[in-house]
């Protein structure tokens, strides 16, 4: 499945549950990091749920100004 997040592949409506990344989508994330390693941001805003914690962690990861 290319599903990004376990509460899709599972074809559950996600809402504001907090969900998780799939291998997949920590992927994707990490990739966008390397995207944006030398974009400069004032201010990044993320949403309490899990798994877009789990992407903006992906994505700093590899960011070297987030």
């Amino acid at each position: 499945s290319d599903m990004t997040d376990f509460d899709n592949a599972k074809h559950i409506l996600a809402g504001h549950t907090p969900g998780k990344l799939t291998e997949i989508g920590i992927e994707q994330a990490q990739r966008t990091g390397e995207h944006l390693k030398d974009a400069h941001f004032d201010y990044i805003y993320v949403s309490d749920l899990g798994r877009t914690k789990e992407t903006y962690e992906g994505i700093v990861s590899r960011a070297t100004h987030l």
